[in-house]
């Protein structure tokens, strides 16, 4: 079944036994306000929703797979992610999906991603999804997109599950593709704030950003409150520790 597989028969099978709840036990106390390899002082997140953790494992936080979620949301059944090593520890309980109402960022995560520039009136989209729909097997929409004047930018998610090969793969591929077009291809991490934001939170974000001298190429709102931040690789560290600081 690939990764997420044990995941996705564990909730499988207590939906199908209509458990009272599902327990996941992993390497981490829980759902973490970031990646705890990079940020060493990331809390456990208490509690969350069906569709926060959904979007979290989307953008890159490694503890369940997306998947995993929706024969939970189908029949209602809560989920609680604990460490196997610190069983004193209750871990995050996930519960149905209910609106936040705090108004606040709740984590950050990160993902790789693929940025290509090139002219207003262009194929782009087309190539892109041609190149890469050949390797992930599907049809891709970009996470964030942009134009201006002359110019456009298209911005994809390359899946947690691609390894370093695969990803590089995706880069070379789009590089030497023939559009007729004056284009380029750049690795990029797509930064996701989660949270019920408002736009004074995602000003916020974006001024701190600017404090730490980190221009974003791209960013934008997507789903139940997510705003994604398009930076360089090499800014990951200094950006992560720049937005995780802003959360209460």
């Amino acid at each position: 079944m690939g990764r997420g597989g044990s995941d996705y028969s564990a909730t499988y099978l207590g939906a199908l036994l209509k458990a009272d709840e599902i327990w996941f036990f992993t390497d981490v106390d829980g759902l973490m306000t970031a990646d705890p390899e990079v940020i060493s002082n990331a809390r456990v997140i208490p509690s969350s929703s069906y569709a926060e953790i959904a979007e979290m494992a989307h953008f890159g936080a490694r503890v369940v797979h997306p998947r995993a979620m929706e024969p939970l949301m189908k029949q209602g059944i809560p989920l609680r992610i604990r460490s196997v090593d610190h069983l004193g520890v209750t871990g995050t309980y996930i519960f149905a999906n209910t609106a936040p109402t705090d108004h606040r960022i709740h984590a950050v995560t990160h993902v790789r991603g693929i940025v290509v520039h090139g002219p207003t009136q262009s194929n782009m989209a087309e190539a892109c999804n041609r190149v890469l729909s050949s390797f992930l097997l599907d049809e891709i929409e970009p996470t964030l997109q942009a134009q201006t004047y002359g110019s456009s930018l298209l911005v994809y998610l390359v899946p947690t599950s691609a390894n370093r090969f695969s990803f590089d793969s995706y880069l070379q591929q789009l590089r030497n593709y023939d559009t007729g077009d004056d284009w380029r291809v750049n690795e990029v991490i797509i930064l996701a704030v989660i949270g019920s934001l408002r736009l004074v939170d995602m000003a916020q974000v974006l001024t701190a950003l600017a404090a730490a001298n980190i221009q974003p190429i791209a960013f934008g709102q997507g789903q139940r409150g997510v705003f994604m931040v398009c930076i360089t690789p090499q800014e990951l560290n200094s950006a992560l520790q720049t937005i995780h600081r802003l959360i209460p």
